[in-house]
């Protein structure tokens, strides 16, 4: 199943004025480094915080 929704609605829904901040470590390596990054976002005009722990590599 596709989600076709477009991103126009979808950001809508977060009924935002200003722009959506998505921030975050592109790869997660450790609980700890995911809570010391969101703590230090706390503040900030971040809307989201995303990590990812599956992330393909394009070098080693």
């Amino acid at each position: 199943m596709e989600n076709k929704k477009e991103l126009r609605h979808w950001l809508n829904a977060f009924g935002l004025e200003h722009p959506l901040v998505i921030a975050g470590p592109c790869s997660a390596e450790t609980e700890e480094q995911v809570l010391n990054i969101a703590h230090q976002l706390k503040d900030s005009d971040t809307t989201v915080l995303r990590a990812g722990i599956w992330k393909p590599r394009t070098r080693p």
